[in-house]
């Protein structure tokens, strides 16, 4: 078991790392030392160390969603879809709540915000688990079943459709259209289902850009 002992020598203090034994060649209990130095600087070096561990982060915001989602519902539905990665994806709904910049710079985000066992996601990370969550339909389908059962919308639905626009050349639905945004780029059109009660969505779907609203009622 280790202790630290001060010696006092001329006036000045140093402290010592001592550790007792059991010597096993003359059978009995020894002690060994370690030199740390005089009392003040390591105590100096030691409040160094600690301050250095401290760190601040914003976390009001996010304890006022993490609070609204469970209030809702919302939290437990999305921790049983998606078990492994249901922080991850709280985590990204927040940034985007938030009003924070582009997906990419989620990392900044995380390092300025108190997210609690949230993995680190750069762009790269951020991507695939978009990719994950898009390219897994039948657990998607599992979560929208979860929450309609957990909203139970049975006072009467809205239903509305508004647009994104995107730089992406890789999906099909991404078209040109009716720009509600007046921005000079191709579209998706996002129709949703909202609960009368609430005003909270459970449903969604995803058309072409190019068409209008009448066709997609």
């Amino acid at each position: 078991m280790a202790y630290i002992i001060e010696r006092k020598n001329k006036g000045n203090i140093y402290r010592y790392e001592t550790e007792s034994y059991w010597d096993k060649e003359k059978k009995q209990p020894r002690q060994r030392s370690k030199y740390l130095g005089p009392k003040e600087k390591v105590e100096t070096k030691k409040l160094k160390q600690s301050l250095t561990q401290l760190v601040s982060k914003n976390y009001g915001d996010i304890f006022l969603l993490e609070e609204v989602s469970k209030s809702i519902g919302l939290y437990d539905v999305v921790k049983e879809c998606y078990p492994d990665d249901y922080r991850e994806i709280l985590a990204c709904s927040f940034y985007e709540i938030i009003g924070e910049s582009k997906n990419y710079l989620f990392h900044h985000f995380q390092n300025e915000h108190y997210l609690e066992n949230v993995k680190t996601l750069y762009s790269s990370d951020v991507s695939e688990l978009h990719l994950t969550l898009g390219n897994d339909e039948q657990t998607r389908m599992k979560f929208i079943q979860k929450w309609i059962e957990n909203i139970n919308p049975k006072d009467g639905i809205y239903y509305d459709i508004t647009s994104f626009s995107s730089y992406s050349t890789n999906n099909e639905f991404v078209e040109w259209g009716y720009n509600r945004d007046k921005e000079n780029l191709p579209q998706i059109n996002l129709g949703m289902i909202c609960c009368k009660k609430t005003g909270l969505p459970f449903f969604y779907t995803i058309f072409p850009g190019s068409i209008v609203d009448v066709k997609t009622s």
